[in-house]
């Protein structure tokens, strides 16, 4: 092994067998530098899920997965759970947002759909075919305090030259769907709270309805991850990789460049989803409101490890300056599609 992986569990609880396989394969890879797995850890694709694996000048397609910016968006509500009827929400929601696997909502022209890959949700207010309802709940005013609250202000440098017409057909017509997998919404009842200054600032408040998304790239982001695995899998870069789903391509390539691109491109997409499905939310419950917005299983992060030894993130994989790292996933989470 190139480095020790840290496992952060209790000795109460055992690992998967093959988590713990996938975390030492992790741990062969060519530029590796840190590898780190929290307690949830399961099997993934190629990597454990619950890992953050931290490579210098080498991206993983398969460890990023398909899933690409699958995160949670957190509303807060001013609802008593106790007395809210959840089953009535979970019928409203269904009626106005499809689930399940290649499902379309929100129909763009190509022009809008390319715009929001490159920008994400500030693209959002340029939109120019507003034929769906979603569109009248945009409130142009309030988009930049909504960003502010979005990990990377809901925008990463994403690049059209190596995406695929496959993958914008995929997508294109995406928006305000939730997919299948481990997506969800969920209507959630604080019952306590640990910090209650921070619990203020968010205007979380014991016994109210929180309102959770779990979405991501959708299809687009399936497809994106699909051909970049593949391509990956095609050359050696003369570095062996420790089996075919740890392939990776060099962060300074032409093919590693286009893949970040496109990979941030994934995430635009999964960030804008999520605002447009926190607009239907208001949409059905006025009372609903997008206090909070925290992305907490990002894909497509720098670990950046300063002489203060602090830790910051920041958008994007360059992997060139000092002790800059490029992580697959913070957190956990493989998309559906």
């Amino acid at each position: 092994m190139r480095v020790q992986a840290l496992l952060l569990i209790s000795s109460k609880l055992a690992a998967d067998p093959l988590a713990l396989s996938q975390l030492r394969d992790a741990c062969r890879i060519p530029g590796v530098e840190k590898v780190v797995a929290t307690p949830d850890i399961h099997p993934g694709y190629g990597v454990p899920i619950g890992s953050i694996v931290g490579t210098r000048d080498v991206v993983i397609p398969a460890a990023v997965g398909y899933g690409i910016n699958c995160g949670m968006r957190v509303l807060t509500t001013d609802l008593v759970a106790s007395e809210t009827d959840a089953a009535a929400m979970a019928g409203s929601l269904r009626r106005d947002v499809p689930l399940g696997g290649g499902k379309r909502n929100v129909p763009l022209a190509r022009e809008d759909f390319l715009s929001v890959l490159e920008y994400g949700v500030p693209a959002l207010t340029a939109i120019k075919g507003r034929s769906h309802p979603v569109w009248d709940w945009l409130d142009v005013s309030e988009e930049p305090a909504l960003r502010e609250r979005i990990e990377a202000g809901g925008s990463m440098p994403g690049r059209l030259d190596g995406i695929s017409e496959r993958a914008i057909l995929r997508g294109r017509d995406q928006l305000g769907t939730l997919g299948g997998g481990n997506h969800f919404v969920e209507f959630q009842e604080v019952v306590k709270i640990e910090d209650e200054q921070t619990a203020l600032q968010w205007g979380i408040k014991s016994g109210r309805l929180l309102i959770m998304i779990h979405s991501g790239s959708r299809g687009f982001g399936h497809q994106v991850g699909n051909e970049y695995m593949d391509l990956a899998r095609s050359r050696t870069w003369g570095k062996d990789a420790p089996n075919r789903e740890l392939c990776f391509l060099p962060v300074d390539s032409r093919e590693g460049e286009a893949y970040i691109g496109a990979m941030h491109a994934g995430a635009n997409l999964a960030f804008a989803n999520r605002h447009l499905l926190g607009f239907w939310r208001e949409r059905r419950f006025s009372n609903t409101r997008r206090t909070h917005v925290w992305a907490c299983c990002m894909t497509c992060l720098t670990i950046s490890l300063n002489s203060k030894g602090t830790r910051e993130w920041i958008s994007g994989f360059t992997g060139r300056g000092p002790r800059e790292l490029s992580p697959p996933r913070e957190w956990r989470g493989h998309g559906s599609r």
